[in-house]
């Protein structure tokens, strides 16, 4: 399940972001390493005359660092979509969650 949550998110949003978001300024500010494979790194996006605190807690997988969550102005994603997933699973069993994710899936696919 969490593999089909990874696909429809890089998939829905990826896209949106890609299409609202360009030519933004992201000002690298600073970065902490929390441990030999946890890493926070702060950037400041300057977007419409705004400039936007944002916060990527990254992982180094097999060598390579990956953003797993990103905080922007203090909204955490990970908390967020993991609030939103347990108010869907109060009403819907996790194959339904399962297999409207993979509907919506094939539905971004015939877009693309």
């Amino acid at each position: 399940m969490v593999q089909g949550v990874l696909v429809f998110l890089g998939k829905f949003y990826l896209g949106r972001l890609q299409d609202r978001y360009n030519n933004q300024k992201v000002i690298y500010l600073g970065q902490q390493i929390i441990s030999k494979s946890r890493a926070l790194v702060e950037v400041e996006v300057h977007w419409r005359n705004l400039k936007v605190p944002v916060e990527l807690r990254m992982t180094n997988l097999s060598g390579r660092w990956k953003v797993y969550d990103l905080s922007v102005l203090g909204i955490n994603a990970v908390n967020n979509y993991r609030a939103q997933f347990k108010s869907i699973l109060s009403r819907e069993t996790p194959q339904q969650i399962i297999a409207r994710i993979e509907d919506k899936i094939a539905e971004l696919d015939e877009k693309s």
